[in-house]
């Protein structure tokens, strides 16, 4: 059931971060981009606490994303860092 939830939140995001060019204003862009890595840092948080090591989605190809392999959790928690901290800086 977590993997049915969470996953689609992290397509979501992944999906708006590359939607963000329909949006004219660069205020609009960075808001949207630092929401996206908040909430994919969010969605790999549950993951990778639950499940250890996980597939780590970081594109808006569905059917790629869906063929990952698990990704250690270290590497899982340095993209939740890095994320975090790209969120901020916006």
């Amino acid at each position: 059931m977590v993997l049915s939830l969470l996953y689609p939140l992290a397509d979501q995001c992944n999906d708006g971060r590359y939607r963000k060019e329909r949006f004219p204003l660069p205020a609009v862009k960075n808001q949207l981009l630092g929401e996206t890595k908040t909430w994919r840092a969010f969605v790999l948080f549950h993951l990778v606490n639950y499940y250890g090591a996980v597939p780590l989605p970081l594109t808006d190809d569905p059917i790629g994303n869906a063929t990952l392999a698990r990704t250690p959790a270290t590497q899982v928690w340095q993209r939740i860092i890095t994320d975090l901290k790209d969120a901020v800086a916006l």
